[in-house]
Parts: C-alpha cells; structure tokens; sequence
C-alpha cells in the first residue's frame, strides 16, 4: 500500500515509481496531489490494484480515469 494523500509534491514523475511495484501494489492513495492523466496511466500496469483514493486531485479528468478500466 501506498499513502501519499495530501502530499502536494506528488506528480507524474512520482507515479513511475508507484507503478513499478506493478503486480504487489494494492492499493494507492495520491489524495490532493498535482498527479495528472499522464501519471494515472502508469497505474494501467498494476493488475492487482484494488483500491485507488484520487480525493481532490483536479488535474485529473475523466479521460485519465478511463486509462483505468
């Protein structure tokens, strides 16, 4: 599990990161953060990701959501 909430430092160049965990990460929670589509389409290698928290993180849009499903 990753908690990164309310971190506003976190961004795409962080996700690389993140992401290399690939199939151990569970969960994420990047809450608040300046993550853009971009960084979220990491996450699309993390097949085991079963909870994401993406509370007020408004670079995102809906484009960037669909990377996930």
């Amino acid at each position: 599990d990753v908690y990164l909430g309310e971190y506003p430092a976190v961004r795409d160049s962080w996700m690389s990161v993140i992401a290399s965990q690939g199939p151990s990460l569970l969960s994420v929670d990047i809450s608040a953060s300046d993550v853009t589509d971009s960084g979220l389409d990491l996450l699309k290698d993390c097949p085991n990701l079963q909870g994401l928290t993406l509370d007020y993180c408004y670079r995102l849009s809906d484009s960037g959501l669909g990377f996930l499903s």
